[in-house]
């Protein structure tokens, strides 16, 4: 069978609940000197239960990818999207940081037209 180059958002979606389950994270964390035949089993599950045709090295480099934009996006300040991303949540319970638990930014509603005894 020949694989497929590009993943689609349905491929994609499969590959994330597949990756995040803590299951497979547990053998990926058994495994974490060579992860590749981890890879390859994970591909493997995933063709057999959704049909869908990737190999070990392109799920490891599509989620290596998405990693990416998930530690790109924790880094922007609360309120500017990032938890839009179809994948934030799932990628959040593995690596932590979701934006409602942790702010990147807070304000202090403090006035400033009164001295308090800290000021002084």
């Amino acid at each position: 069978m020949a694989t497929t180059k590009s993943f689609s958002s349905g491929d994609t979606l499969q590959l994330v609940k597949v990756y995040c389950d803590p299951d497979w994270q547990k053998k990926f964390e058994n495994h974490k000197k060579s992860q590749i035949h981890v890879w390859n089993e994970l591909a493997s599950h995933i063709m057999e239960a959704y049909g869908t045709l990737h190999t070990g090295e392109q799920c490891k480099n599509k989620i290596k990818n998405l990693k990416k934009e998930f530690f790109r996006l924790k880094r922007l300040p609360t309120g500017s999207g990032g938890t839009d991303w179809p994948y934030y949540e799932d990628f959040a319970k593995i690596f932590g940081g979701s934006a409602m638990l942790n702010p990147v930014l807070v304000m202090d509603s403090f006035q400033s037209g009164s001295a308090s005894s800290v000021d002084r």
